[in-house]
C-alpha cells in the first residue's frame, strides 16, 4: 500500500496541471479544459472501468460538465470523486451519513448553500448533489492552490485535518481514497 500512495502522489505532481488549462482569477484557481481533450469521448467523460456499468458511467456526464465549466472545477476530478464516492449509486449513504453521488454531509452542504429536505441538507437528488460537491470543490481548489493531493485528502477528510497533517492525514480511509482519486483522474486524462 506505502509504494501504491508513493507511486500515486509522484504520479499527482507531475501531472497537477498537464492537461486542464488552469488559470488565477481575483485568488481562484480555475480548470478549463478544450472540446479536443484527451479526458472527452464521444459518450461523456473517460471510458468505464471494467465490471462498471456504462450506464451508470455516463449518466450524469452532461450536468457535471456544466455545473464543473460554470464554477471553474475540472469535470474529471469531479467524475473521480463520484466513481471513489458512490460508484454512481445516487442513494448511497455512509456510516458519518454522507449522502448521495458526491457523498455530501449536512456540515458540508449547509455550507454550500444546500436546502434542507426529509432528509437532511446532503440530498440525495442527483442534480442538487452534485452541485454542492463541484461548489466545495471549488472552495478547495482555491483553499489549497490547485494541489490535487490536498483538495482529495480534504474532500474526504475535511480541511482541519488537511491543514493540521498539512497534506493526507494518517487515516487509514483518507491514505486509500487520494491515491484511488488521483489515479481514476490520471486513467481519464490518458483517454481511458
Amino acid at each position: 500500500m506505502r509504494a501504491l500512495l508513493a507511486g500515486t502522489l509522484a504520479l499527482a505532481s507531475t501531472l497537477s496541471w498537464a492537461d486542464p488549462v488552469v488559470s488565477f482569477d481575483g485568488g481562484r484557481v480555475l480548470y478549463s479544459r478544450s472540446q479536443g481533450d484527451a479526458a472527452y469521448n464521444q459518450n461523456g467523460i473517460g471510458y468505464p472501468p471494467k465490471g462498471v456499468d456504462p450506464g451508470l458511467w455516463y449518466a450524469y456526464d452532461r450536468h457535471i460538465r456544466s455545473m464543473a465549466e460554470s464554477k471553474g472545477v475540472d469535470p474529471v476530478l469531479v467524475k473521480a470523486i463520484i466513481y471513489c464516492e458512490s460508484r454512481f449509486h445516487w442513494q448511497a449513504t455512509s456510516k458519518k451519513k454522507a449522502r448521495g453521488l458526491m457523498q455530501v454531509i449536512d456540515t458540508t452542504a449547509s455550507s454550500m448553500g444546500g436546502v434542507s429536505d426529509a432528509r437532511g441538507l446532503g440530498n440525495y437528488d442527483p442534480i442538487d448533489n452534485i452541485a454542492l460537491g463541484i461548489t466545495y470543490l471549488a472552495k478547495l481548489q482555491t483553499r489549497y492552490r490547485g494541489n490535487l493531493i490536498k483538495i482529495a485528502a480534504a474532500y474526504n477528510a475535511g480541511e482541519g485535518a488537511v491543514d493540521r497533517h498539512n497534506g493526507i492525514p494518517p487515516y487509514k480511509e483518507t491514505k486509500a481514497y487520494v491515491p484511488a482519486v488521483l489515479w481514476m483522474w490520471a486513467r481519464m486524462n490518458n483517454g481511458r
